[in-house]
């Protein structure tokens, strides 16, 4: 019972972030934002091509427990819909929350986590160039055409 009202909530919460309207983000405007960040430490995967599929973006933090119910759900999607078709981005954002960063907390993330797609650290500017993130796990999801 728990799974399933897990799951749910994180349903609803990742449809109301998808309808909800971000910016108007494209990948022309921030694929080199992308794929200029610096991946997360202790990943090997890195941001591989962007066009002509659909891109998915989430915004997380080690801190967020949502963030691994919403991991678990991306790294299923992975699986499934092939890498020519589909790209899935984790951006690490607001990992210093209150002043309190710590790389033990984003190893055991990772650990539990096993993240599927590449993680790279969040900036300014790209949280910015989403739409003026403020709040994780927020997705924006990009179509073959690279609009949101």
């Amino acid at each position: 019972m728990k799974c399933l009202l897990n799951t749910v909530i994180t349903v609803a919460g990742l449809v109301f972030v998808v309808l909800s309207p971000v910016g108007a983000v494209t990948l022309d405007e921030v694929g080199e934002l992308i794929h200029e960040a610096p991946v997360v430490d202790g990943t090997n995967k890195h941001v591989g091509q962007l066009g002509d599929r659909v891109v998915v973006v989430t915004f997380f933090a080690s801190w967020c427990p949502p963030c691994r119910i919403e991991f678990r759900h991306l790294n299923d999607l992975v699986r499934r819909i092939p890498p020519d078709q589909l790209t899935v981005i984790g951006i690490n954002q607001f990992e210093a929350w209150g002043g309190k960063e710590n790389p033990a907390r984003m190893t055991r993330f990772l650990a539990d986590t096993k993240p599927q797609f590449a993680l790279i650290k969040g900036s300014e500017r790209l949280r910015l160039s989403f739409g003026d993130i403020e709040r994780i796990p927020t997705v924006v999801v990009l179509d073959k055409d690279g609009q949101e």
